[in-house]
């Protein structure tokens, strides 16, 4: 998924979860909740 879809979906999206870091620094900027192994 990509973080303009997800942005689609918002507010049904409750999170995006995703094994890529730059995908994971996009969401959290566009202000979605992100989701990765080993973060916090």
């Amino acid at each position: 998924m990509h973080v303009a879809s997800a942005l689609a979906l918002v507010p049904e999206l409750t999170a995006v979860v995703t094994y890529d870091s730059r995908m994971y620094d996009a969401a959290r900027l566009a202000a979605l909740q992100a989701l990765a192994p080993g973060t916090s």
